[in-house]
């Protein structure tokens, strides 16, 4: 299973997803195909819609914060 990680200082730049919200960003740790990644970042908490991208925190705060 591939593993999604925060950017080190030597990636800052290259990440796949950044987080609308908090500007979190992720790459995952080995080579994934493009059609893949989306599919990837869902399956490991980030939520991708179609014009806005969460990491899980932020999805979570914000699920908490609309919940009635």
């Amino acid at each position: 299973m591939t593993a999604i990680s925060p950017l080190s200082a030597e990636t800052e730049g290259s990440a796949d997803r950044y987080c609308d919200s908090c500007g979190r960003s992720f790459i995952p740790r080995s080579p994934v195909a493009d059609q893949a990644r989306d599919d990837l970042a869902r399956g490991n908490g980030w939520h991708i819609g179609a014009e806005e991208t969460f990491c899980p925190a932020c999805r979570h705060a914000r699920l908490e914060i609309s919940d009635p």
